[in-house]
């Protein structure tokens, strides 16, 4: 038998992709293989990640492996879950599964995991963010828990909880800590940027200049732009980051993202040339202050965080 040489196509999909979208994806990609295009375009239209290209020579090998992974969703229903599994053990009946919250509360759950992948937020920390947005949804402290009434025995000072309800909070941690690893990895930007510094031009005023940068480098108040494609003349809008950078999930798929605001290269480089003559801060539209004169901005947790606490 002669040994025919297969393409291997590493991908992660969502969880809901049926055996019949696999096939699809399977000969699509097949298809544009042939043409000579590029797979990781079709990726990145159908939310699937491509994580590596390969060729093999066992034909019983199937030409596509969906890669198991996991998502923030799917954590935060392994911590409810437990939380569940605890409380029950505690005599504590009103906690209710996963399947059977609502989407508000869900997604709030959601919040709460990407907060502690993002802040590293400790028990405390978690507990103090849970208070804050029952309060805010109208709950108040009771010696006991009554959802009709909105009164809760937890909603007091973190020092001043009871060992076993503390748990529920280490316990969430731990969860979340858990499966981390199992996230898919961080990929690149599909177009890499440049990063801003101060230079010279020829009649010897300021300018601007750019240096390839790793997305992950960036840190507030970094001037950086889009590499142009082939072809592309590159652009003259520019972005301050606002944030420092985190991992953003979604569908399975992972990127680097930064809150960033857009300005015009020419009045940047305007701005460098001519002196700040108004304290205020800049309007909607308007170059932002100097890199050097702009305080670094402290990042904020999720508002809409509820922990776990239930």
């Amino acid at each position: 038998m002669t040994d025919v040489q297969r393409r291997l196509i590493h991908v992660q999909a969502t969880p809901d992709t049926s055996a019949e979208d696999l096939v699809q994806i399977a000969r699509d990609v097949h298809d544009l293989i042939q043409n000579g295009e590029d797979p990781k375009v079709f990726a990145s239209s159908h939310k699937i990640q491509i994580f590596s290209l390969a060729l093999g020579d066992d034909q019983q090998v199937n030409p596509i492996q969906v890669i198991a992974s996991v998502n923030p969703a799917l954590i935060a229903k392994v911590a409810r879950d437990t939380n569940v599994a605890y409380t029950r053990g505690l005599g504590d009946m009103t906690v209710v599964p996963w399947d059977e919250e609502t989407e508000e509360n869900k997604m709030a759950l959601v919040q709460a995991v990407l907060g502690r992948l993002r802040f590293r937020h400790d028990p405390k920390a978690q507990h103090e963010q849970w208070v804050a947005s029952k309060l805010a949804d109208g709950w108040t402290y009771g010696a006991e828990k009554n959802v009709e009434a909105k009164t809760h025995p937890a909603l007091v000072d973190y020092d001043d909880l009871p060992a076993e309800q503390k748990m529920k909070d280490y316990l969430f941690a731990a969860v979340v800590d858990s499966l981390a690893s199992k996230l898919p990895v961080p990929s690149p930007l599909l177009r890499p940027i440049e990063r801003a510094g101060q230079g010279q031009a020829e009649d010897g005023s300021k300018t601007i200049v750019f240096e390839a940068a790793e997305f992950r480098e960036l840190v507030v108040g970094n001037v950086f732009r889009f590499v142009a494609a082939p072809g592309e003349e590159a652009s003259t809008t520019v972005w301050v980051a606002v944030s420092e950078p985190y991992v953003q999930y979604s569908d399975n798929l992972a990127s680097w993202t930064v809150d960033s605001t857009s300005y015009e290269l020419g009045d940047l480089i305007a701005q460098l040339n001519h002196a700040v003559t108004s304290e205020a801060p800049p309007a909607a539209g308007e170059v932002p202050p100097a890199e050097d004169e702009q305080a670094p901005q402290e990042q904020n947790p999720v508002q809409d965080y509820t922990g776990d606490d239930a």
